[in-house]
């Protein structure tokens, strides 16, 4: 199947209040009205640029026990396809298993699948209806529950950058990946000093692999499992952030550079509602000179 692009990435919080306001005061995000589908125990609110907080209705409910059986972190990863029977009748014929399936009005239909069938994730296929998508643009916008006001944000985030996933067999995961949603990965990379393998596509998935059986990447991995692992904002100036957020008492878990032209940092899930939030600064070439290895 084709698929156009990550659409949104998902995040359990345990409170949707304190989630929503520590993103929006910290990295800029600004939520829309909370909503969330009927008979469901699940409150959300979106950002335009497709940061998705789900937090419980109940405190008893079935959320709320997947929150406190997994904690929070990141839950889930939304792909926009062009069709969504097709996808799902693709995910079907390989034995992914259809969780549930709904609706916004005419606007958007969607579907949900077992992680257990994809590498540990919790995948949703959506496809909008572009008339419709179109004609809302000229209505009244919805109600923005969490604005950002006057105040600006502790760090300018210029986009979400890419999303990693840990798994087990590299080769494996490419290859299913590539057939099933017609992407196309990267050779490897990753430092050499890490356990650690690494491909990226040009969606923003990275996939995670250890390099040795026994190793610390290979310890973590069975220890959680394959599935969602890390969410990395782009920001125009690094070394301004990392100020911001460990004065936060935020804590910086490692930094580094890849070559000239991009550097990172990493911070502690146990700090940012159980996200590992890497921060990542680089400027991209244009891809003609991207071409050549004197621009490299």
């Amino acid at each position: 199947m084709k698929v156009e692009q990550i659409d949104h990435l998902g995040i359990y919080v345990k409170d949707l209040d304190k989630g929503a306001r520590f993103f929006r005061d910290v990295f800029g995000f600004e939520f829309s009205r909370e909503f969330g589908a009927e008979g469901m125990d699940v409150r959300e609110v979106v950002d335009t640029r497709g940061l998705d907080l789900l937090a419980a209705k109940s405190s008893d409910g079935p959320m709320a026990r997947i929150i406190e059986h997994r904690g929070e972190g990141l839950a889930s990863l939304s792909l926009k396809v062009p069709s969504l029977e097709e996808g799902i009748e693709e995910m079907k014929s390989r034995d992914i298993r259809l969780i549930h399936r709904g609706d916004h009005g005419d606007t958007a239909k969607w579907a949900t699948f077992h992680p257990k069938d994809l590498f540990g994730v919790f995948v949703e296929l959506v496809e909008y209806n572009p008339q419709n998508l179109y004609l809302s643009a000229s209505r009244k916008p919805p109600a923005v529950l969490y604005p950002r006001g006057d105040k600006p944000p502790k760090i300018k985030v210029e986009g979400i950058d890419h999303v990693g996933i840990y798994v087990k067999d590299l080769d494996r995961a490419v290859q299913v990946l590539e057939d099933l949603f017609s992407l196309k990965f990267s050779p490897t990379f990753g430092p050499e000093d890490e356990d650690v393998l690494q491909v990226m596509d040009s969606l923003g998935i990275n996939l995670m692999a250890p390099k040795t059986a026994d190793g610390p990447m290979a310890q973590l991995i069975e220890r959680r499992g394959e599935g969602l692992s890390s969410l990395t904002f782009k920001v125009p100036d690094i070394e301004k952030a990392i100020v911001e957020l460990t004065s936060l008492g935020i804590r910086q878990v490692k930094r580094g550079q890849y070559g000239e032209n991009a550097k990172w940092a990493t911070f502690h899930p146990k700090d940012i509602f159980g996200v590992f939030i890497n921060l990542v600064e680089y400027h991209a070439l244009h891809p003609y000179l991207a071409l050549f290895e004197g621009f490299q």
